[in-house]
Formats: C-alpha cells, sequence, structure tokens
C-alpha cells in the first residue's frame, strides 16, 4: 500500500507545482484617468474580489474580472 501511495502522490504533487496562479501585473494610472479592466486566466474558475476601500473608484466587491474604472485619488501620495 505505501507504495501505491508514492506511486500516485509523487507524481500529482509535481504537476501540481506546475500550475502555480498568474499574478497580475500592477498599474499605474493618474487621478480620474481609466484603469486597464483586469481578466483573471482559467477556465471553470469562479472569482469574486472585495475591495476595502471603494473610494479609490473601484465597487466594494465583484465577482469575475476587475473592470477598467476611474482612478480617484484624493490625497497627497500615489
Amino acid at each position: 500500500m505505501r507504495r501505491f501511495f508514492h506511486f500516485i502522490a509523487i507524481p500529482l504533487f509535481l504537476v501540481q507545482l506546475t500550475y502555480q496562479a498568474a499574478a497580475q501585473g500592477s498599474q499605474t494610472v493618474n487621478n480620474g484617468a481609466a484603469t486597464t479592466a483586469v481578466g483573471f486566466p482559467g477556465t471553470g474558475c469562479y472569482y469574486s474580489w472585495v475591495n476595502d476601500t471603494p473610494g479609490i473608484g473601484l465597487a466594494a466587491s465583484g465577482a469575475g474580472g476587475i473592470p477598467s474604472f476611474t482612478a480617484v485619488n484624493t490625497g497627497n501620495s500615489a
């Protein structure tokens, strides 16, 4: 039984290492400019996201990709 476990577990672990999440690149936009929409890769996956700072112009939550929005920065820093 132990050999069978190693025979199955090790290849599954190695395959899992090749499927890593693709990180999204960052965006820098000026105040009042539109951001570029962000699409998440893959099929058959459901993405749900939240934003704890909706004052920047992005909705507080959503599902699927992140749509383009007008960036709002009323502060003194980027």
